[in-house]
């Protein structure tokens, strides 16, 4: 089983339809759907890095929607947002997302926001914690 999920962490890491940019918007938001503070502290800088701006990775933070998205930022962020709001997405996000990432990219997307998902949730159940005076970025979610 181990080896499974490993074997699925690198694909999810390296070969995924997404660029970084895309991929560490993703697990931003998932690690704010999740409040889930270490894999914040170690995407976050990676995000940036990847060209999200901090400003808008700030406002995902935040719970707000970010004000400076790219355009394929957008769709992707819209997709994600949708399917965390209802368990599905409209006919008309999923067109705009394949049209921009093709079919590969939504199970692509799936894929990584279910194993990060899946290392989040058994990070909280541990309560896995920060390093020893890092203070959590992420409020917790109502």
């Amino acid at each position: 089983m181990a080896y499974t999920a490993e074997r699925f962490g690198e694909y999810v890491y390296y070969d995924t339809a997404f660029e970084k940019r895309i991929y560490e918007l993703a697990v931003l938001l998932l690690a704010r759907q999740t409040t889930q503070q270490y894999e914040w502290r170690v995407h976050y800088p990676q995000a940036i890095k990847a060209g999200i701006r901090p400003e808008d990775a700030d406002a995902i933070a935040a719970g707000r929607r970010p004000p400076h998205l790219a355009t394929d930022e957008t769709i992707a962020y819209d997709f994600i947002v949708e399917l965390y709001r209802r368990n599905a997405v409209t006919d008309a996000t999923y067109a705009k997302f394949t049209g921009a990432f093709g079919e590969r990219g939504v199970v692509d997307l799936i894929g990584l926001l279910g194993y990060y998902n899946t290392i989040a949730l058994m990070m909280n159940v541990n309560r896995t914690p920060l390093n020893p005076g890092t203070i959590p970025l992420l409020t917790p979610r109502a």
